[in-house]
This record gives C-alpha cells, sequence and structure tokens, in this order.
C-alpha cells in the first residue's frame, strides 16, 4: 500500500485491541444497537465536528445513554415486583395485602363491566364483597404482561387475569396505568374487562 494511502487509511479508523479495524460499520454493528436509533455514522459526524476521535465520542455517549437505560429498565422491575405481590398475596387469601398494589387516595379509579369505582377504600370494600372466601378468590395468574414507560413517573402495563376456581375458570384483560408515588410504583387507575 502507498505510504500516503496508508496514512490516510489509519487516519481514518481505529483498531481494537485484536488488531482488527473498527471502522464505522464495524462499530455500528457492535454497539449501535444500545443507542436507540443513534448510529455511529452520526457520532462520527458530530466527533469530527468537534475535532475529536471516534471512540471518545462513542464513550461519551454511551455514558450518557446508558444509565438511562438502566434507570428504565429498573423501573419496569419495580412495576412488576408491584403485581408478583399482588398475585403472591392474592393466593394467600389476602386482600389487603393485594390492595397494596394500588394507590391509597381518594383519587383512584377502577372501571369494569361499565361500573366505576373511585377511591381505595371503596375498591377494598368491593373486592372483600366480590371474593369474601378463599373459593371465590380461587388462584390468581398474570400472563401476557407488557410494561411500557411513559415517563419517569408514569407507565401502562397490560395482561391477561385468570382465576381457577373449582367451578369455573373467569378470566379476561386488564390496563393499568402505574403512577410512581412517594412509597413506589402504584396504580392509580384500573380497567378490568371478563372474557367471553
Amino acid at each position: 500500500m502507498h505510504s500516503s494511502v496508508r496514512r490516510h487509511h489509519l487516519k481514518r479508523h481505529r483498531y481494537s485491541k485484536t488488531g482488527q479495524i473498527w471502522t464505522p460499520a464495524r462499530l455500528n454493528d457492535k454497539v449501535g444497537k444500545a443507542f436507540a436509533g443513534v448510529t455511529v455514522k452520526k457520532v462520527a459526524q458530530e466527533a469530527a465536528t468537534r475535532g475529536c476521535g471516534l471512540l471518545v465520542a462513542v464513550a461519551v455517549l454511551a455514558a450518557a445513554i446508558l444509565p438511562a437505560v438502566t434507570y428504565a429498565q429498573a423501573d419496569i422491575d419495580r412495576i412488576k415486583r408491584v403485581l408478583t405481590d399482588q398475585v403472591d398475596a392474592w393466593n394467600r387469601g389476602e386482600v389487603e395485602g393485594y390492595m397494596k398494589g394500588y394507590w391509597d387516595s381518594d383519587s383512584t379509579l377502577f372501571v369494569s363491566g361499565g361500573s366505576v369505582t373511585r377511591g381505595y377504600q371503596e375498591l377494598l370494600a368491593r373486592y372483600r364483597s366480590s371474593y369474601g372466601t378463599r373459593e371465590k378468590m380461587g388462584r390468581l395468574e398474570f400472563s401476557d404482561l407488557t410494561i411500557r414507560l411513559l415517563s419517569e413517573r408514569a407507565a401502562v402495563a397490560t395482561g391477561v387475569w385468570r382465576l381457577y376456581r373449582a367451578q369455573d375458570e373467569p378470566w379476561g384483560r386488564f390496563t393499568l396505568i402505574f403512577e410512581k408515588k412517594p412509597d413506589g410504583w402504584r396504580i392509580t387507575h384500573d380497567h378490568t374487562s371478563l372474557g367471553d
């Protein structure tokens, strides 16, 4: 390779510790997916504009983005834990324990079967009335769960609920609005339907 061409080649690329050339395409394949649509090509262009090295720019971008991804996943895991705790409490026959997943507020809303229940205490009374015995409670299961963060303090969860009881197995779908409160993520709006 001609020396001037080789110098130009070396200037445009960086090498990995194993001697492989880290071209923008190779970097895009390795780390581009972690940046949610921010391609390494764009990072390279920004690096060229600012006069900094490509790998330095990638490192700075990763430092800015990856913590946010980590925090988002942590919040999703906390919401999953709320739902898991609800199922566990229900299957122990503890309606009050199940209700800990809801926001203890007069603003909490429950919509189901054409009726609307407003307020934590009213919802607790509804559950106690409808599921007053272990036989009526049965065994609860959530499935097909999807959680999407709407902001740092709000999320929506959808899924399927099913009760396994001696005489029947009612099921349906739910849509839950979660909000991050001082005591953690809590359900503030519950829309639950009964399947056919």
